[in-house]
Order: structure tokens, then C-alpha cells, then sequence
């Protein structure tokens, strides 16, 4: 809290600000057990309870994306199998609360937000996987999209059986050698040859298949996001102006929330998923086994009228 400014003439401006971290770990586990078993990770003495484990593409020592068949490489299923995808509790929160008045006169507005930490974002998945999100038609998935549809154009408004696609992924494949994998990545890099990947695919299938529901790190977003929460332009009623009458005070106020919204994607509102972890019931927030098809955040305009008597 603090007051940067208190003028003689009435001017004042006061300040609010909050900030806040936490992280949750793994203390202790009863009995003999070494592990603790929850969703989709054996957590051990030391881990952060919100750590997000699931599906990661396997990749190379340079660090591409191993792909087969024209799709990438799946690891062996299990958890086990499951790679480390982010913690889903933000670094930390914070809240910053201005207000100024002159007079009869205030103004103010509020600043909120979280950064750090990683969500799954269910509506861009639905929206891929269906071909309407923006990303399926631009790029090398656009060139790729268009080349699919000349080709079903040219040939009554079907593909053909003997046609393969047009996308090729931006990849490797393993030429040489059988992957070991861990964490679903390969141990043994070292036993393997890779060459580049030049396998076609139909665009759509390439993203309702090949991708599709086997790879949540694709669909794995910052959960960063700031919003200006509210804005609120106030008059009070002077007691000269009320005169004798049975009201004390009035004050009339236009207040906006939720006006802008900052994040890397705003096809949902990340603020419906506080937080990560719930220590209560041992469940995660953030996942794609419990984000659902979510509405954007809305603008939301009132008028106040606040009375005293």
C-alpha cells in the first residue's frame, strides 16, 4: 500500500500491489513405497506435485522431431513413457491497483495477472483437429492444404486412392538401429542413423491423426496471461449539492472489466484455471485430461449508483 502523491489542491493517488509465489513438493510418502502414483507420473521425494507429465514428440540429438511413416514417432505407451511438458502453477501472481482523485473526481483500474507455468489448450485441439483453427491453413500446412484440395478438384471432388499428400514434416527418421527409449526419449542416440524425413501426407489426416490426440505437448501453452480487470470512473455528489435532503452521499460510477486480455492464445480464458495442483484431492488443473471446451473471457460495462443515508 502506498500514496505517492497527496497534493494540497486534492489531488491523490493511492497504490495497491500484490505479488505472490508458491510451490507445492513432495515431502514425504508413507510406508515403504518409493513412489507416488498420480495421473500420469510416479512422483518421488523432492518433485513439484504440479509438474506436467504426457505426451512429448521423441526427437533427435539435434533436437528434431523423429517422424514414421510420415507421422511422428510415437514412444512406447505407459507411464513411463511420459515426458516432462512444464509446471502447470505459474511462476508467481501479482495485482496492481491505482486510483486517483481531484475532488468530487476518482478514477481508477486494476492490472492482474499470472506468469509462468503451462496449460493444454482443448479449444485449439478441437479447432485443429476439425480444420477450422487459423494454424491448419497457414504456412507449410496452408501450401500443403491447398495442394490436397487441386488434387481433389481435379479428380471429381475426391482424392484419389493413389494419392499420398502433399505435407512432408519437418523431421528426421531413423534410418539404422532400434531406439531404447525413457521418459519417452531415445537413450541410445548413439546406436542410431537418422537421414531427413520425406514422406507425404494428407494435410488433414497428417493433423486429425498424426497429431491428433497423441501428443499434448503440440497443444501445451503458456499459462502467462494479464488482464486489465477493471476501470472505474466515479463523481461523488457534494453535501452542498445534496443539501438538506435524507441523502448523506451519492456517487455515480461507469465501471468496464475485463477489457484486455494478454496471452499467447486467447481462443479461451486461461483465468478459469487458477491453479496447477490441489493438494485437497490430489488433482491437476491444466491437463488435457480435465481442460474442456472453454468460453473467451467476455467485456463486461455497468453503471453504479451508490447511495448513503
Amino acid at each position: 500500500n502506498a500514496t505517492p502523491v497527496k497534493s494540497q489542491n486534492g489531488l491523490t493517488w493511492d497504490v495497491l500491489i500484490n505479488w505472490a509465489t508458491f510451490k507445492e513438493t513432495l515431502k514425504s510418502i508413507y510406508g515403504s513405497q518409493t513412489g507416488l502414483t498420480l495421473g500420469n507420473h510416479i512422483y518421488h521425494v523432492g518433485e513439484r506435485l504440479d509438474d506436467f507429465y504426457s505426451t512429448k514428440f521423441v526427437r533427435d540429438g539435434s533436437g528434431n522431431i523423429v517422424f514414421s511413416g510420415g507421422a511422428p514417432l510415437s514412444s512406447p505407451g505407459g507411464i513411463n513413457n511420459n515426458g516432462f511438458l512444464g509446471h502447470l502453477n505459474p511462476d508467481y501472481t501479482f495485482g496492481i491497483n491505482n486510483r486517483f482523485s481531484y475532488k468530487n473526481f476518482s478514477f481508477s483500474f486494476q492490472v492482474d495477472g499470472r506468469v509462468g507455468g503451462k496449460i493444454y489448450d482443448d479449444i485449439w485441439y478441437h479447432a485443429m483437429n476439425g480444420g477450422t483453427a487459423i494454424e491448419s491453413d497457414q504456412g507449410a500446412f496452408g501450401i500443403a492444404r491447398l495442394a490436397d484440395w487441386n488434387e481433389a478438384k481435379s479428380n471429381g471432388g475426391t482424392l484419389p486412392s493413389t494419392y499420398k499428400g502433399a505435407y512432408v514434416g519437418n523431421g528426421s527418421v531413423i534410418v539404422t538401429g532400434t531406439p531404447t527409449y525413457v521418459n519417452g526419449q531415445i537413450t541410445n542416440l548413439k546406436d542410431l542413423t537418422f537421414g531427413p524425413n520425406q514422406t507425404p501426407y494428407i494435410l488433414q489426416n497428417f493433423i486429425s491423426s498424426g497429431l491428433g490426440s497423441n501428443f499434448d505437448e503440440y497443444y501445451t501453452i503458456s499459462r502467462t496471461f494479464v488482464k486489465l480487470r477493471e476501470v472505474q470512473i466515479a463523481y461523488s455528489l457534494s453535501k452542498k449539492a445534496l443539501g438538506r435532503s435524507f441523502i448523506k452521499s451519492a456517487t455515480f460510477s461507469i465501471v468496464g472489466r475485463n477489457l484486455l486480455y494478454f496471452a499467447k492464445r486467447k481462443d479461451f480464458d486461461i483465468d478459469q484455471y487458477a491453479s496447477g495442483f490441489n493438494a485437497t484431492d490430489r488433482s491437476t488443473t491444466g491437463t488435457s485430461g480435465d481442460v474442456t471446451l472453454s468460453s473467451p473471457t467476455f467485456r463486461r460495462y455497468g453503471f453504479n449508483l451508490n447511495l448513503g443515508f
